[in-house]
């Protein structure tokens, strides 16, 4: 009897462990795209600052080529 309560301790504890993994691997994974999703807006305001300032440079100094 005593053999069987402590397969079954055994058994609840590796589901735990593997609960315990997978939440970990998880919260990983969407931390991994969040820093990601992040970095992509970062980026695109700071393409959109440079494209507003080019564009304004090009008009500031009347560079535009003539046809």
């Amino acid at each position: 009897m005593a053999d069987d309560a402590r397969m079954e301790y055994i058994k609840e504890m590796r589901r735990n462990q593997c609960r315990i993994c997978i939440k970990l691997g998880l919260k990983i994974i969407n931390s991994v795209f969040t820093l990601s999703g992040i970095v992509m807006i970062s980026y695109s305001l700071w393409m959109l600052k440079n494209w507003y300032d080019f564009e304004r440079n090009l008009l500031l100094h009347g560079a535009l080529p003539r046809p």
